[in-house]
């Protein structure tokens, strides 16, 4: 199972509770923090005040009745639990049979976690064993553990060091399951507050860990690369991972990655580069050209020149195993088919240098443009040059196929209509927060603006793509051609219809939009973002040929839904 089907559930958005009964002056110890009630052994039995148990036991059950929520309910936990006048075992204990009581809810049991992390009178190492036992615990579920997990590294209470060690027991521990260990990996991975060189080093060890399948390996690996934004540390984090895997295992690494990651904005020329340079074993000649075959052969199908210096490496290294060839010259050769890649595939010096020396993604063009922006190959969610890919409201981060002003991210019914980019904020272009090309891609990606589109129009030679639907020709998309000869193709796909309050959605293929990162503020509170449009439909003419509208930038209700086409700000020096 995929671990995006683990993701984290935010304590902020917890459902009411049902209700839990403590017992009154109960429970038993051990010499540690805690203790089994299969252990052998003398079980030593400890008193709690009545006044102090039932005071967290009374908290407890408002919240579980839907009486304390939200930040409110931790506030009262964390007086509650400061509030035991008890020992430190006995108070964890009582906490961990909260969490563990099958009579409270999930959002109940995250309450009590995030709770005991914030009380001051629990000790670092009281609330990290107090996690490993909820791990551990069989009567816990998995969004339990998970939200622990995320209570846990998200903490300000626990010093980074502290959070590391924990995240590396979760992943050496071979009683916790891959889903649990995907989720430790995935919410460091997204913690700002922790270093990148920290989850290198993360990385790293899962990477040497014996005791985890190559299989796991790579899942954690994915895992982490998924939820690195930038660019240039989800580089660092794939040479890190091939460095440290097993070296009979590498070349499989390499095989994998190129596989899992060549769709998602993985610069394959630039990462071949890498290889070149830093994976090494033996006397590291022979295995590097090993590591780049099998790099090669896992790329992308390019075609044209791009599939002939792909071919010329690879009968290089076929020179060097007929022994035609000595592996010094081999080499030699092939680092500078490599640079030749990358000029091709638009990363390095051969796509012209950028402002500050970050090498083009793959997925984008140069399309000559006075700005030096750089556009897409394809639309968001696409896989191929032509693809329609996902269809997104304006500001939010996650497709859908259902576009209502009631669904809205951002909609509210106060006289000002959005939470979010209204008449009293006044904001007139999308945050990076909201942007879901940034959000999905890395720092560098962004929605076009009004301004980007229309260079765009401006300065590029539009070809219209037609096809036949029975009798009538339609505009099927639109070929982008740039001055310097470079293009891109932006397919007709429709837009969702924005129903009303609670309505459904359709797909209407009679105009195609593209949303703007521009909110167009002369429209009343704020509803109309900028998007370039185009219709669907051509006119015919007295002399039986057909007229077709040429695209332009207008204004389209923000919460319809549209597919995106991202722009790159690594832009080229002219």
């Amino acid at each position: 199972m995929r671990h995006q089907e683990y993701k984290l559930k935010n304590i902020t958005n917890m459902k009411t509770f049902r209700s839990i009964l403590l017992a009154g002056a109960m429970l038993l110890a051990m010499s540690a923090f805690f203790s089994s009630c299969q252990e052998d052994g003398v079980k030593l039995k400890y008193k709690m005040e009545v006044t102090v148990i039932n005071d967290f036991t009374e908290v407890v059950e408002a919240i579980n009745k839907g009486s304390l929520k939200n930040e409110q309910a931790i506030v009262q936990l964390v007086g509650a639990i400061n509030k035991m006048n008890t020992d430190q075992q006995t108070k964890l204990q009582a906490i961990l049979d909260a969490i563990t009581s099958e009579k409270n809810t999930l959002d109940a049991k995250l309450a009590v976690i995030e709770a005991a992390i914030k009380a001051q009178t629990i000790a670092i190492d009281g609330k990290l064993a107090l996690i490993e036992q909820v791990l551990k615990s069989q009567n816990t579920t998995m969004e339990t553990k998970l939200g622990a997990i995320e209570a846990a590294i998200k903490a300000q209470t626990i010093a980074v060091g502290k959070k590391m060690e924990l995240v590396q027991s979760i992943l050496s521990d071979v009683n916790n399951t891959l889903e649990v260990k995907l989720g430790a990996i995935e919410t460091t991975m997204k913690e700002q507050s922790i270093e990148m060189g920290k989850k290198l080093a993360l990385i790293e060890t899962a990477m040497k860990d014996q005791k985890t399948t190559f299989e796991e390996k790579m899942e954690l690996l994915t895992a982490a690369f998924t939820n690195i934004p930038d660019y240039t540390e989800k580089f660092d984090a794939i040479i890190t991972a091939i460095n440290a895997i097993n070296p009979d295992e590498q070349l499989k690494a390499i095989e994998e990655v190129m596989t899992k990651f060549k769709d998602q904005s993985l610069e394959q020329s630039l990462y071949l580069e890498n290889l070149y340079k830093k994976i090494t074993a033996d006397d590291g000649k022979n295995s590097r050209l090993k590591a780049i075959e099998a790099a090669i052969l896992a790329m992308s199908d390019y075609g044209g020149k791009i599939d002939g210096i792909k071919q010329e490496i690879l009968e290089l290294i076929k020179a060097v195993n007929d022994g035609t060839s000595s592996v010094e010259d081999a080499w030699a050769e092939i680092g500078k088919k490599i640079d030749d890649l990358k000029g091709e595939t638009g990363g390095g010096s051969g796509s012209g240098t950028t402002d500050d020396s970050v090498p083009l993604p793959y997925d984008v063009v140069d399309l000559g443009l006075p700005s030096g922006l750089l556009w897409s190959k394809w639309n968001l969610g696409g896989k191929a040059v032509g693809d329609g890919g996902d269809y997104y409201a304006w500001g939010e981060l996650e497709p859908k196929t259902k576009f209502t002003r009631g669904n809205y991210r951002f909609f509210n019914d106060d006289p000002v209509h959005y939470s979010k980019y209204n008449a009293m904020d006044k904001l007139d272009k999308l945050e990076s927060e909201d942007d879901v090309a940034t959000q999905k891609l890395g720092k560098w990606y962004r929605l076009p603006s009004d301004e980007d589109w229309q260079e765009l129009l401006d300065n590029c030679t539009w070809e219209p793509i037609t096809s036949m639907i029975l009798t009538e020709t339609v505009v099927a998309g639109w070929k982008v051609i740039g001055k310097n000869g470079n293009e891109i193709v932006l397919p007709s796909t429709g837009y969702y219809n924005d129903g009303s309050a609670g309505s459904g959605s359709d797909l209407l293929m009679s105009y195609t939009y593209y949303k703007t990162s521009t909110i167009h503020v002369d429209y009343n509170y704020y509803t109309v973002t900028g998007a370039i449009n185009w219709p669907a439909a051509v006119k015919k003419t007295d002399d039986g040929g057909v007229e077709i509208t040429r695209p332009k930038v207008q204004g389209f209700f923000r919460y319809s839904g549209s597919a995106v086409r991202p722009v790159c700000d690594i832009k080229v020096n002219r």
